[in-house]
This record gives C-alpha cells, structure tokens and sequence, in this order.
C-alpha cells in the first residue's frame, strides 16, 4: 500500500516519530512518502503518489494547517471517488479527540502509532473491520470518543 505521512513545517528537526512509522511501515513492504504542509500543493502529491492511506501526525497548535489539508484530501477523495484511509496520531488527538469527528477521521491513534499503525494497516490491507486495536479508535464504533485524559 502506499502510505503517505502529512507535517506541517519542520522547525529544527526531522520529524522522528513519522521517520519511525514510515521506517516500520517500509519494513513491512509499503511505500511511504512524506509531505510537509509548508512546502508544496497537496493535490500534487495525491496524484502522483496515490496514497492509500494518509496519515497525519500534528501538534496542536498546528491543527488548523491538518485541518485545511484534510479539507483538500476530501475534495480529492469526492472528485474521483476513491477511498483513502484517513488516521491521525501525535499529541493533538491525544488531548482534544474531537478532532476525530471535526475531520471525520478513519481513525486516530492516542499513543503506541508504532504498534496500532501497522495492526491498522494490515486491516486494511485484508479489509476486515478495524475495530479493537488497542489505542486506535475507529470510525463507526458504538463505544464513545475518548474523552480528554485530564
């Protein structure tokens, strides 16, 4: 499958926890690819690229920067109706789950991306349902968002 990673700019320092999901997700066969927000034209990347998945990793306080590029990826996805998965992990989703529903995610992930990511992928993958992996929570559940941990 392939797997495209969405930053938003990069400061001082590489992305390492996206570099360890692609790593992993490279080592299970995937191509990755990853996009910063700040620095090209999203559509590019999803006609060239032809993610399958697209996961986003954010802090809060570049939120809306996910937001806008989500709002993108849902054009694309209507235009030529096709299916992307759509997961987010990192910080935000972990305090203000919410966002699970602002971008009607697939799925986001609150901590443990390096094991939850490629349980998910492998759902995928075979199209089996994504429910109960620990950590992940999934579109279409029953059970409620997380609230916020505090």
């Amino acid at each position: 499958m392939n797997i495209l990673f969405v930053s938003s700019q990069q400061f001082f320092a590489e992305p390492i926890g996206i570099l360890q999901l692609s790593a992993i997700c490279k080592q299970l066969g995937h191509q990755t690819r990853l996009f910063v927000i700040t620095r090209s034209t999203l559509v590019q990347d999803l006609e060239e690229f032809r993610p399958d998945v697209i996961g986003y990793g954010t802090m809060s306080a570049n939120a809306g920067l996910f937001l806008e590029a989500d709002r993108v990826v849902q054009r694309y996805i209507d235009c030529w109706d096709m299916r992307i998965y759509r997961i987010m992990g990192g910080p935000h989703p972990t305090y203000f789950p919410e966002v699970f529903t602002q971008m009607s995610l697939d799925a986001i992930v609150q901590e443990g991306d390096d094991y939850a990511l490629p349980k998910l992928l492998q759902r995928i993958q075979e199209g089996i349902d994504l429910s109960g992996i620990p950590s992940a929570f999934i579109k279409n559940l029953r059970d409620p968002i997380p609230h916020d941990p505090q």
